[in-house]
């Protein structure tokens, strides 16, 4: 019985060891997904605010590009005979003012859209290593709660082996109680008849003695042998 009881003591151990198992899985589950919904959230922002970034610098390069083209100016009438008029200022050097202003602005939003675009890569990868690390600990988890309940039937199969042991041993135990109270029955029937043997043993010893002596006397005399009649 002791052996029973101490299975199971460790079947409640493996069995609250399960229930542990499952609600760490349960908590793992819920953060996984709590994380999971962040991520798609803050991946959809950045996609979308690459998406908008692109809008923007296409519209601006063609708004930069009909800037230049309306104020462009055609050159001014020569009067024959007279000397031409000085280029206006405008001129010089090209059209160079908006261009360095339109190369400034979108080139930091093309700067602005690289880090959104490596931001959500990185954001991606987080995102696939911790699901990965949630399989693998949610794998583990689940065959650490097979092999508990493997464990678990086993050892209530040998709980249920020595159960019937006991009861075995216990039925041998009664069967044999039976015995000996049909024998101690026994005993007790023949315990006048055992009395007088314990009473009269001593008188029956000297009795058979002197018998035993009387025949050796006996045999003696058939054989030529005188004794000693005086008392």
């Amino acid at each position: 019985k002791a052996e029973i009881e101490e299975l199971q003591a460790q079947i409640e151990e493996k069995k609250e060891e399960i229930k542990e198992t499952q609600e760490m899985l349960k908590e793992a589950k819920r953060n996984r997904d709590d994380e999971h919904k962040e991520w798609t959230a803050s991946d959809k922002d950045d996609k979308d605010a690459a998406a908008l970034i692109k809008d923007a610098t296409a519209v601006l390069e063609e708004f930069y590009s009909k800037m230049a083209l309306v104020q462009r100016r055609e050159p001014p009438k020569v009067v024959a005979g007279e000397a031409p008029p000085p280029p206006p200022s405008t001129w010089e050097g090209g059209y160079m003012g908006k261009k360095d202003e339109e190369g400034g602005i979108v080139a930091i939003l093309g700067l602005v859209r690289e880090d959104i675009i490596k931001d959500r890569a990185a954001a991606k990868q987080a995102e696939d290593d911790a699901e990965a690390k949630y399989q693998k600990m949610k794998t583990e988890a689940e065959a650490q709660v097979k092999t508990l309940e493997g464990e678990i039937t086993e050892m209530e199969g040998s709980i249920g082996s020595k159960e019937a042991d006991v009861e075995a041993a216990e039925t041998d135990i009664s069967g044999k109680k039976d015995e000996l109270g049909v024998v101690m029955k026994r005993i007790k029937d023949a315990q006048p008849g055992c009395d007088f043997v314990t009473v009269n043993f001593e008188t029956r010893l000297k009795a058979r003695q002197v018998e035993k002596d009387g025949l050796v006397e006996a045999k003696a005399i058939l054989s030529g042998a005188k004794f000693d009649e005086s008392p």
